[in-house]
């Protein structure tokens, strides 16, 4: 974030540098994080938070996303995802292995996920 912000504000729509946080239960409920979610966009730093319950996300990283992807949850996370994300828990209940919700802002859409190896043509 630092070398980001002696860089300047980055006026393209594109970031300089995607960081992507898989298991975000791992760093808890990071400043830094909260950092990088509220200010990162600005100079040039995209984020990318996944984990398998929004409990491991903090509210200050939900409120600056824009967009939220909530895959097929297990029946305990309904109620609090549902909350979490503003969508309905049978919505959420009725997804499909390779379907998602995508929450951009205020408009959601449900949308069916490629797997990897078929976009790229083949097994692996």
């Amino acid at each position: 974030m630092n070398d980001h912000r002696l860089s300047g504000e980055h006026r393209i729509a594109t970031p300089k540098t995607v960081l992507f946080i898989d298991e975000a239960k791992e760093l808890g409920h990071s400043k830094a994080l909260d950092r990088i979610a509220a200010d990162g966009r600005k100079y040039g730093l995209g984020l990318w938070v996944a984990s398998q319950s929004s409990r491991h996300i903090s509210k200050d990283v939900l409120t600056n996303t824009f967009t939220k992807l909530v895959l097929p949850v297990d029946s305990s996370e309904l109620p609090l995802t549902a909350r979490t994300f503003r969508f309905s828990e049978e919505a959420i209940a009725n997804l499909n292995p390779l379907e998602s919700l995508v929450r951009f802002g205020k408009e959601s859409h449900k949308v069916a996920v490629t797997p990897y190896y078929q976009r790229r043509g083949g097994p692996l």
